[in-house]
């Protein structure tokens, strides 16, 4: 949601330049793109609510179930710890061959970017897979999710995100407002820099694959499939669910990105704890990864 301020920026500006005149032609189309996913989330949240009231959730069935997913605080301590040290070697490995110049022809940014994935998307993925490996925990066990399942999992994904769009619309409106009230003027992140000056080479479509597929599969089974139960026990599912999505919202180091992506977690929680299925996060997560690369992209 960060597009909001560059949009701003960029409707202010003279445009008479042809230049200027494409890049506002490429906003508006990102602004219609929205009002059309706006309008979409509007009616499909109109239809959720009559749906719920036909048929009323038991939402103490739904909590019960995920706290009745067999993780435990020694489980989240034992991905984190893993995590932590395959982090410090792999900067240590990394200050090393620097300091030798040893990256050569590469990017030292680059470098930093891929090694950050490897020890904590794909070492977060690998590490609780083993676990639950160890633990001779099955998907449907560990995650609610099976492979009849798919199917429906990717329906209810998208209708999740769809209906999602208008609540996040309106906090990252709120905050991008609250900000520059404030003097703050969002900028992008690191990554988000670098990926724009990419060539369309290897790092290019590494960088998709890693937003699109890697992230949102990591994040949501460490996130959402493990320390929620975990912490749901420990300290009840509301507090859990806020206390995890602050700190999905912190770990990604972007100031003008907490509100909407502390926002976005919480549609996350929601949709795992009423779907019981990881399946359902994953493909929201994968859907709002994509759309914001796809702005990006356009608005260059």
């Amino acid at each position: 949601m960060t597009f909001l301020y560059r949009i701003g920026t960029a409707l202010q500006a003279p445009g008479s330049s042809s230049g200027g005149m494409v890049e506002i032609e490429q906003i508006m189309g990102v602004l219609f793109f929205y009002s059309a996913l706006l309008m979409l989330g509007l009616a499909v949240n109109a239809w959720l609510v009559t749906q719920f009231i036909r048929r009323p959730m038991i939402w103490v069935r739904k909590i019960n179930r995920l706290l009745w997913r067999p993780w435990s605080w020694p489980d989240v301590l034992t991905v984190v710890l893993l995590i932590l040290a395959l982090h410090v070697l792999v900067i240590a490995v990394l200050h090393g061959v620097y300091h030798v110049g040893g990256f050569g022809a590469f990017d030292e940014q680059y470098v930093w970017i891929v090694a950050h994935s490897l020890v904590l998307h794909w070492a977060a993925l690998v590490v609780v897979l083993i676990r639950a490996h160890q633990r001779r925990l099955s998907l449907s066990a560990a995650f609610g999710h099976t492979n009849w399942s798919l199917g429906k999992d990717l329906f209810r994904g998208v209708v999740a995100y769809v209906a999602a769009v208008p609540i996040l619309i309106f906090y990252a409106a709120l905050y991008h407002v609250w900000l520059q009230w404030t003097g703050h003027e969002p900028e992008p992140q690191d990554v988000v820099r670098l990926f724009a000056d990419l060539d369309r080479g290897f790092m290019y479509f590494y960088f998709i694959f890693l937003a699109i597929v890697v992230a949102p599969f990591a994040e949501e089974v460490l996130f959402r499939g493990v320390l929620l139960p975990a912490l749901g026990r420990r300290v009840g599912v509301g507090a859990a669910i806020l206390i995890s999505s602050a700190l999905f919202a912190v770990m990604h180091f972007h100031v003008g990105s907490l509100v909407p992506l502390f926002v976005f977690s919480i549609a996350l929680s929601l949709a795992y704890i009423y779907t019981e299925s990881i399946g359902v996060p994953i493909v929201m997560h994968m859907l709002f990864n994509a759309v914001s690369l796809m702005v990006m992209i356009s608005i260059g």
